[in-house]
């Protein structure tokens, strides 16, 4: 793993969690693992809302699906990356909830998919637009303040990961 430093640019620890925790934070991947993440996710929304598994069993010559899963292993991730994506709260303004992600609306009417996260060491940002075909990976080696955090509450534009990856989102996003 790279070095992690502090907003203030001070060396960090990795933060270690307990099996509670882990879904606060313990993910360490590369941006590689995060671009076949949201490839997966822009599969299972192509899908369509009522993506199911085949009864059949898959032939010798049937090509594995979701990056070389067997198709039965394909199919439940597929489900489970297409329930991932469904609404669960419509708070109105164009902002919805699903289970691992906040769902903006586009002025184009499409659908942005994004989630963030951090650490005293690590920044992340990642977004999907299944309309436009197109997602981006964030990923920085250094953490975010609370200034990054409460600034754009405020009206000031830091350039935190959620900044940089909301920013380009736009301009990869509209038509």
């Amino acid at each position: 793993m790279l070095p992690v430093y502090r907003s203030s640019g001070a060396p960090a620890k990795h933060w270690t969690f307990t099996e509670a925790m882990d879904g606060a934070g313990a993910v360490c991947s590369s941006a590689a693992d995060m671009l076949r993440y949201v490839e997966a996710q822009l599969e299972a929304a192509a899908a369509g809302p009522h993506a199911q598994p085949s009864s059949a069993e898959p032939s010798e010559t049937e090509q594995p699906s979701m990056a070389g899963q067997s198709a039965d292993a394909g199919e439940t991730v597929l489900r489970a990356l297409k329930a991932s994506q469904q609404e669960l709260e419509n708070f109105g303004k164009g902002t919805a909830l699903a289970y691992a992600w906040i769902i903006r609306s586009e002025a184009d009417g499409s659908r942005t998919y994004w989630h963030n996260g951090g650490t005293y060491g690590s920044s992340s940002f990642i977004s999907f637009n299944p309309q436009h075909e197109a997602g981006l990976v964030v990923l920085s080696n250094r953490g975010p303040s609370v200034i990054s955090q409460l600034a754009p509450l405020i009206g000031l534009k830091p350039m935190s990961a959620d900044l940089l990856g909301a920013e380009l989102g736009r301009m990869l996003y509209r038509n």
